[in-house]
């Protein structure tokens, strides 16, 4: 929403198909996506003082999250994962991921979260996946990744995580 907020604001073509690409990537590439979709160049300054505005206005917009955003099925599926004794770690290519988890109630359930201000390179580079496990203890080949997004196809380069996407799951 805030993505589209911005791209209407300056007049940008955005649709389900661009939103759709932007899930998994950081800020800074996901405003080139839609530039490129939009066959838009701006200079460096207004680059990052649009930066500046969609996260202005998804931090608006997250302020009203609670618990009650949570989708249905989530806690169950922490209670399970504790139940079998792993650890459960976020690799967010979002800087935003730790006061989401929080405002959804969720923080607690997390033994780490690996942001993307923790790593030099955001996805789809592998960095991420791989601060993941070095938090969690855990070698990469040891380590289960479920992801929501094309983006999050660099697990496959962090080691031999094994990998599911919600892409190719009912």
């Amino acid at each position: 929403q805030a993505w589209q907020a911005l791209a209407d604001s300056y007049g940008f073509a955005f649709d389900r198909e661009v939103n759709h690409r932007l899930k998994g990537v950081d800020r800074r590439n996901s405003l080139r996506l839609i530039l490129e979709h939009a066959g838009a160049e701006v200079e460096a300054e207004r680059f990052d003082a649009m930066l500046a505005e969609k996260n202005d206005i998804y931090r608006e917009r997250l302020a009203a999250y609670s618990p009650a955003n949570l989708f249905a099925g989530v806690g169950a599926l922490f209670d399970g994962l504790r139940a079998a004794g792993l650890k459960i770690g976020l690799a967010s290519a979002s800087r935003n991921a730790p006061d989401v988890v929080r405002l959804l109630g969720i923080a607690d359930q997390f033994d780490f979260i690996a942001d993307a201000g923790a790593v030099a390179n955001a996805k789809p580079a592998p960095d991420i996946y791989l601060e993941a496990a070095k938090r969690a203890k855990v070698r990469p080949e040891a380590c289960l990744a479920i992801e929501d997004s094309k983006a999050g196809a660099a697990v496959k380069c962090a080691g031999r995580f094994s990998h599911c996407s919600a892409e190719n799951t009912v």
